[in-house]
């Protein structure tokens, strides 16, 4: 494998020694020599002679040794081919000088070329550490230190750290050995990976955070101390003002019902965190949290419940989020303080224990018998609480539409509370018994029937003001009838033309003229092999199942026209964010050029909802900054 250029007749794409030395100590490389012995070169490694192969003697060129060979010359040649480039250039790219200490960074410097003025290979001054290469520029000192099979390892670097002078390592480890020699000289001087071994400004920088850090944590002990002392007198105050009453609502009585008011209103440490009574925040854990599962998943954590808590102003503001820290002090200032979520997980041990809750290895959830029984006892509350508020809907309308002079005597509230005879209960109690709700029901609906002109005619009056009403129903009843009749053929014939009429309404935005007829006109399977026409005039079923056929080609149409509109809508943004952030010029290109990381198609094309809209601005952030780095460069 090679460097930039690719193989020639002066490389290959073996590691073959391409460079040899000068009795100078120059490092050449094959294509400056003459072939064989008069090449007067040897081994950079073994410092035997070398033979000089050239393409004249149809081989590849390169050296090979006049003797045995010692098979480490090409990675000595690079290693001193690297030294000389720079001592022959004076010159060298360096790294950015960056801090670094957790998770705060300092940028001292960005990268940079600096030019020397003096060069010294194999510094000999140093009695404990020699580098590759000793740099001078206007009185300050570099080590350069180059790197093909292996970096500095921790002895060198200790001694180099010692003399107090900046050190840099070059990483050639990535360099084919028989790279040719511009693509040697640009990968020392620009390219290949390099390092700081040693700078005195990064260490200084880094102490300078260190200390900012430590500035930073004690005082953020000062004021989680202060934040702690507050809490403490918070919920002493807190304490002797926890609230006693609760709301005796459906949760309430479904617990009534099942015999489990014993569960709540148990008391804990950390009570006082809470803005209700333990009676209130523990029925909110208990029926909405566990058993109606209102989080909308099957395990529970603690987390999450004091999360559904404080949505609903359940606990105290001061107490919704404390670091552990906090939590911690404030618990060695006031012994009976938990923080919100230790207080659920006590009732949530508590109702395990009970057998009411299972804890699992993620969450806590109802006990499985428990649930069922209370779930079914809680679908026959809210089934029986139904019926009274439907039958209270169905009565006012009836005490609306009966006698005046009667409909004083009786109020909704005073039927509610009045006695069926059949039962001998009142008619709340009779609507909420499984036995008598169903022939109440049918009576209220059958006296509304009655009072909207249906030729129907109760059996009983349920004790409502529309005895008068009754009887004249039945005399009505003979009269709608016969009138009835009058009315269905002409009732039919128009309803006939009417959904003739619809149906070409619906039909015409859908289908050009020519379309239209030939739609309404065609047979189709889907009808019983009749046309749209035809089923519109026979009506029922027919005519619906037109019509649906109908609203489902709208329905493609009207969702084709909105995808096609929501994804120009998405394109449109990324195209104005591209152009406002990049230039119209390069925003076009950003937009219509291919990117692999999304899946080798353009931005403009990938675009189409918000998530692809997100990963195409990340995208282009991503060709902004690469932009902004070359121009910087």
């Amino acid at each position: 494998m090679h460097a930039q250029g690719g193989a020639n007749e002066w490389s290959t794409d073996r590691a073959e020694l391409v460079y040899g030395e000068r009795p100078s100590g120059e490092i050449v490389h094959i294509s400056s020599v003459e072939r064989g012995l008069q090449c007067d070169c040897i081994c950079p490694g073994c410092r035997r002679s070398l033979v000089a192969k050239t393409k004249a003697e149809k081989q590849v060129a390169h050296f090979a040794h006049s003797g045995p060979a010692c098979g480490g010359g090409p990675e000595t040649a690079l290693h001193k081919l690297a030294k000389q480039i720079i001592a022959e250039e004076l010159r060298l790219l360096l790294p950015e000088r960056l801090a670094v200490f957790g998770e705060k960074q300092r940028l001292l410097s960005e990268i940079m070329e600096m030019k020397f003025d003096l060069a010294k290979v194999e510094y000999n001054d140093l009695r404990d550490v020699v580098p590759d290469l000793y740099l001078v520029r206007q009185g300050r000192s570099l080590f350069v230190e180059v790197a093909v099979t292996h970096k500095c390892d921790e002895l060198k670097i200790g001694r180099l750290r010692n003399r107090g002078i900046s050190s840099v390592e070059i990483d050639l480890s990535g360099i084919p050995r028989d790279a040719r020699l511009e693509d040697v000289r640009d990968a020392v001087l620009k390219t290949a990976p390099r390092s700081w071994i040693f700078n005195k400004g990064i260490d200084e920088g880094l102490e300078s955070l260190r200390m900012e850090v430590a500035r930073e944590e004690e005082e953020q002990q000062r004021e989680f101390e202060e934040q702690a002392k507050k809490l403490a007198e918070v919920y002493r105050a807190a304490k002797g003002a926890v609230p006693s009453g609760f709301k005796r609502d459906r949760n309430w009585q479904l617990l009534e019902r099942v015999g489990g008011t014993d569960l709540v209103g148990v008391e804990f440490d950390g009570n006082a965190v809470f803005a209700v009574s333990p009676i209130q925040w523990q029925i909110t854990v208990l029926i909405d949290v566990l058993l109606h599962r209102k989080l909308g998943r099957y395990l529970q954590t603690p987390v999450s419940i004091c999360q559904h808590l404080q949505r609903h102003d359940l606990i105290r503001a001061d107490f919704l989020y404390l670091r552990e820290t906090v939590e911690s002090r404030v618990t060695q200032l006031q012994e009976d303080f938990r923080a919100p979520w230790r207080v659920v997980s006590a009732y949530l041990d508590f109702l395990t224990e009970k057998g009411i809750a299972a804890h699992l290895m993620k969450g806590y959830t109802i006990a499985p018998a428990v649930g069922s029984l209370w779930i079914e006892a809680s679908l026959e509350m809210e089934a029986a609480r139904l019926r009274v508020d439907n039958a209270a809907e169905q009565v006012k309308r009836i005490l609306n539409a009966a006698d005046p002079s009667r409909r004083s005597t009786v109020t909704l509230s005073g039927w509610l509370s009045s006695l069926d005879p059949q039962s001998n209960l009142t008619f709340r109690e009779a609507l909420q018994s499984p036995e008598h709700h169903g022939r109440i029901g049918l009576e209220l609906r059958a006296i509304e029937a009655m009072l909207d002109g249906q030729p129907t005619v109760p059996t009983d009056a349920l004790a409502l003001p529309v005895q008068d009403l009754i009887a004249a129903a039945e005399k009505q009843k003979v009269i709608l009838e016969r009138a009835r009749q009058e009315r269905a053929e002409q009732q039919r014939a128009e309803a006939r033309n009417q959904r003739i009429a619809d149906l070409r309404t619906i039909a015409e935005p859908l289908f050009s003229e020519e379309e239209l007829e030939a739609w309404l006109t065609t047979r189709r399977h889907e009808l019983s092999d009749l046309s749209p026409i035809a089923a519109a005039a026979s009506g029922g079923f027919s005519f619906a199942r037109a019509k649906d056929i109908l609203m489902s080609i709208k329905q493609k149409k009207e969702w084709a026209d909105a995808e096609t509109a929501r994804i120009s809508e998405y394109r449109e943004f990324l195209k104005t964010e591209a152009n406002a952030l990049l230039g119209q010029d390069e925003g076009a290109r950003f937009l219509r050029g291919r990117d692999e990381e999304l899946g080798g198609v353009p931005p403009a094309v990938h675009c189409k909802d918000a998530e692809s809209l997100e990963q195409c601005r990340r995208r282009l952030r991503q060709w902004d900054a690469f932009l902004r780095e070359i121009k910087g460069r």
